[in-house]
């Protein structure tokens, strides 16, 4: 019996130390230096879901700090929309905003506005891509060969997939788009287990901004490919 409390109080001291650290803590941004305000901007989309989502937090004292609420007349407009906030436990405080897909490509524009008065522009375009051919709906364990068109040849991408088997590893590579043409190696592929396969594809891009604070910040722009495929012999 002894053993089983002690068993629950580790768990008990485990949950509270879980849900501890993952609680976001919110602060307002009239009690910051606003040249301490750090600006976390996020854009991420899915070929395979009908919008974009943008979320832009703003931190006290970098990426990890206090996520802040802005108080008037600070605000942050996305493509002139002025954004209201959000939150969540474990997000904290956050601006967002969804927008269909197909109407996205394009170049955008987010405007931040310090306590101060001082405005901070940025300007992006979002980095779409697609394969030339349409994708097979089966392939077998031999090269897999495809282009892509959309990104600079210095781009790269994250390519995954996974099949349905417990113990497989999958694939998880990063390539170079160079001139387009990307290959998963058959052998590779022959370490997959025969059947359904899902293939992912996701180009990141981490970009410093045009404008920032002392404090400085981030654009993160995330756009994932997404296929489903047999494989078999």
């Amino acid at each position: 019996m002894r053993f089983i409390r002690l068993i629950y109080t580790a768990l008990a001291v485990s949950l509270f130390f879980l849900f501890a650290c993952n609680n976001a803590e919110i602060g307002n941004s009239g009690d910051v230096n606003p040249d301490a305000v750090y600006m976390d901007y996020r854009v991420a989309g899915y070929n395979d879901e009908e919008e974009v989502t943008v979320v832009l937090q703003f931190k006290y004292a970098g990426p990890f700090g206090t996520t802040l609420v802005l108080e008037p007349p600070s605000q942050v407009l996305f493509d002139g929309e002025a954004l209201a906030v959000d939150s969540s436990r474990f997000s904290g405080a956050y601006y967002e905003i969804r927008l269909p897909l197909e109407s996205f490509k394009g170049s955008h524009h987010i405007s931040y506005t310090d306590l101060s008065g001082k405005k901070y522009e940025e300007n992006f375009e979002f980095p779409f891509f697609h394969t030339v051919d349409s994708l097979p709906r089966t392939i077998q364990p031999v090269d897999f060969e495809f282009k892509i068109a959309g990104l600079a040849e210095e781009d790269s991408l994250h390519v995954v997939l996974t099949d349905t088997a417990w113990a497989s590893r999958g694939i998880d590579t990063f390539q170079r788009v160079g001139k387009g043409q990307l290959v998963i190696p058959g052998g590779q592929l022959s370490a997959l287990s025969r059947g359904p396969v899902h293939l992912e594809m996701v180009c990141n891009k981490d970009l410093p901004l045009q404008q920032t604070t002392r404090e400085g910040g981030k654009l993160q722009l995330t756009y994932t490919l997404r296929h489903r495929f047999e494989l078999k012999d």
